[in-house]
């Protein structure tokens, strides 16, 4: 049974800023982060059972163990149990919490999301924040190269092997193009939550003004400006560090200087890779056009059906 009900959910894009979001709010004293950012509770219709081996490891959870989660928080994880999910959220002054938030960036890809978070809170508060798609796709292709999770270095045919596949699940592949057609994703939002309870944000807008962006967010979910915990509104959109990529740096330190030359030889594609500034060409950028042409299209007439103002920076890729 699922006794608390959880009412903030940021749902997505991946790489469009969702993790920004969630440091920010994070700062306030009244909204409640639990120890695994993405929990996946809701996204039913991605099977777990599907997933590759290692991702499987990685993230499916058939139990909790809260003490060491709140030492080390886990960014994502697959929980299928309700008791679970209920238990990630019952810290013991949860009376003094306005929100309770998830933010799991599979909600907006999952096509039961929507209705399983409806079914369980119609009153929840949904922030969406998009991002040019072929930004997105490419932001997404850099991040797997520089973590070792993707093996080609060409973006155009890792893209189009992807499209090929029939194979291509959450889990399994990557989804670089899927995760970007935003079109029929956001309009399930739309079809079952209250206009008034949906925040449709632009990762462009938080790169170019983020205090007008964190703004944004604060008067939709009616808290201050300022949260009560030391949070840099002016730091760039990049800035903010995964406990992940923080533990890495110290680890860094530590390691003498002939050792980090070898490793930098030898384990460049993990530690220090060297394709981290690879920039998107022109040509490449073309090339997705077949793929998220028209669905940008799309998606931009269903956000001004709705009275979505859209960044002009949003049109183009940077």
């Amino acid at each position: 049974m699922l006794r608390e009900l959880v009412n903030l959910f940021i749902v997505g894009a991946a790489k469009a800023g969702t993790t920004s979001i969630a440091n920010f709010l994070a700062c306030y004293d009244e909204i409640f982060i639990p120890p695994i950012k993405e929990p996946n509770f809701f996204s039913t219709d991605i099977k777990t059972s599907q997933f590759r081996k290692e991702y499987y490891k990685n993230t499916y959870l058939d139990k909790l163990d809260l003490a060491k989660l709140y030492k080390t928080p886990k960014h994502i994880a697959f929980l299928r149990d309700a008791d679970l999910y209920s238990n990630l959220y019952s810290p013991d002054n949860k009376d003094n919490y306005k929100y309770l938030l998830d933010s799991s960036t599979s909600y907006l890809y999952s096509k039961e999301a929507a209705r399983n978070i409806k079914n369980y809170n119609p009153k929840a508060k949904i922030i969406i924040c998009l991002r040019n798609p072929y930004d997105r796709t490419f932001s997404h292709f850099r991040m797997d190269v520089t973590q070792g999770r993707q093996k080609s270095s060409n973006f155009i045919q890792a893209i189009n092997a992807e499209q090929l596949s029939i194979d291509r699940k959450w889990g399994r592949e990557h989804l670089y193009i899927d995760l970007s057609l935003y079109s029929e994703q956001i309009i399930r939002y739309f079809e079952f939550f209250s206009h008034n309870n949906i925040l449709v944000l632009f990762f462009e807008d938080l790169k170019n003004n983020p205090r007008i962006f964190y703004s944004k967010i604060a008067d939709f979910l009616n808290i201050s400006n300022y949260p009560v915990n030391t949070f840099n509104i002016n730091r760039k959109y990049n800035e903010s560090k995964s406990l992940k990529v923080g533990k890495l740096k110290n680890f860094k330190k530590l390691i003498p200087s002939t050792a980090k030359e070898l490793m930098k030889k030898y384990l460049g594609s993990i530690l220090f890779n060297k394709n981290a500034n690879y920039i998107i060409e022109k040509s490449e950028y073309n090339s997705l056009k077949q793929y998220l042409a028209n669905d940008l299209k799309k998606t931009e007439q269903i956000l001004n059906k709705h009275g979505i103002n859209i960044p002009s920076n949003y049109h183009t890729a940077t």
